[in-house]
């Protein structure tokens, strides 16, 4: 069976707690039908966005369903690139309590000698796109991460973000070699059990600053008393359900003791998950009412707390939305 790709992007959004290195960003599969482990790598400049997911999920009991989603988007050209490549377990080597990871089509993700090496190829005979970089790190460093969790309907969702120095990164697509420096993160989600059904859209904003560091996840579900975390800094407090969200080409999220708003939403990027994904699996999420799609944004935030203004420049807004 080949892997959900509409999992890997749904999955990319959730948080809080203190939990290990272990539980986020080393392998650590289960044999729940719906466990799923996301890996992201962005990177920011002022022409280019990046976006990789390596994902690893059951979408039967311990079949460990994997794929890699390349994105690429070039902000001055408004052209962009998508490839999704979805495997089974067959050619997966992955080894438990470590991040050694290589997929089908020799895509790797691996730490070494406190060393993020990410290899990522499209996978045709001449690969469209080609990535392979080496990124020092500290991931034990917690002034360089952001560790949460949120429990939704007994399921636990742990998610961890990690932030490097901006650097320059190289890689080429088509025929043509790219340099290019800017804001570079990777994120980390875990899950033993399915998300799926916990709601009709996601918000997540998070910015890749390491000295101004701003993580916000919100879900849209009213049912929920706890929709969420904010992260800022070195403080952290919950989203309840007396906050109001309100997006008009601008995002506010607003209760008596907090407010943050944001100037004008940039597009960056996006695209609807159903054109990417196999006919089968197309025609069963629509029979059963999803039909997602994921948009991209940048933009600047304030955030007003208890009559204190703290302001956040190029942070990135992530909209997920699961049903029409």
């Amino acid at each position: 069976m080949k892997f959900n790709l509409f999992n890997s992007i749904l999955c990319f959004l959730l948080f809080i707690k203190n939990y290990s290195i272990h539980a986020q960003c080393k392998f650590n599969p289960n044999t729940n039908e719906g466990y799923m482990q996301i890996w992201n790598f962005e990177h920011h400049s002022s022409q280019y966005f990046l976006f990789l997911t390596f994902m690893i999920s059951n979408q039967g009991k311990g079949d460990l369903n994997n794929g890699l989603t390349i994105y690429f988007f070039d902000k001055l050209k408004n052209k962009e690139y998508l490839k999704t490549l979805e495997f089974t377990n067959k050619h997966l080597k992955a080894i438990p309590d470590d991040l050694q990871i290589e997929l089908e089509n020799h895509s790797k993700l691996k730490l070494t000698s406190n060393k993020i090496l990410i290899d990522a190829n499209s996978g045709e005979d001449k690969p469209i796109f080609k990535l392979k970089i080496e990124i020092p790190l500290n991931i034990n460093d917690k002034n360089t991460t952001i560790d949460s969790y949120l429990d939704i309907k007994n399921n636990t969702i742990s998610y961890k973000i990690i932030y490097f120095l901006p650097q320059r990164i190289k890689f080429r697509f088509k025929e043509n070699h790219y340099q290019s420096f800017g804001a570079i993160g990777m994120e980390c989600l875990h899950t033993k059990d399915n998300p799926l059904d916990i709601a009709n859209s996601f918000y997540f904003i998070r910015n890749f600053d390491i000295k101004h560091k701003f993580f916000l996840f919100y879900l849209d579900n009213e049912n929920q008393k706890h929709n969420g975390y904010i992260h800022y800094y070195n403080t952290s407090f919950p989203i309840l359900n007396e906050y109001k969200i309100t997006i008009n080409n601008k995002f506010f999220l607003e209760s008596d003791q907090c407010k943050i708003s944001s100037k004008e939403l940039k597009y960056i990027g996006g695209f609807y998950v159903l054109n990417n994904v196999s006919m089968i699996l197309r025609w069963f999420l629509k029979l059963i009412g999803i039909d997602p799609f994921i948009k991209h944004y940048r933009s600047s935030l304030y955030l007003n707390c208890k009559n204190k203004i703290n302001y956040f420049p190029m942070v990135q807004f992530t909209h997920i939305q699961l049903k029409q």
